[in-house]
């Protein structure tokens, strides 16, 4: 498998535990405990990136130095 077909496929699984998990907290209603939920699951989905991103934070401070 190629690495565009498995970022694609990992962004595609990656939607659908979002939808389902937003599908799951707004059956009972919206609630404004919803939101902070949601931003939890984004950045948990996406965490990945996330640290990759910071890695490359760091590495550029500690190389400016």
């Amino acid at each position: 498998m190629s690495h565009t077909q498995q970022r694609y496929l990992s962004n595609m699984n990656r939607l659908i535990i979002f939808i389902l998990s937003q599908s799951g907290l707004l059956m009972d209603g919206f609630q404004t405990a919803d939101i902070p939920c949601s931003i939890a699951i984004i950045i948990w989905l996406w965490l990945p990136y996330c640290i990759e991103i910071e890695a490359n934070i760091i590495n550029r401070f500690k190389n400016s130095q």
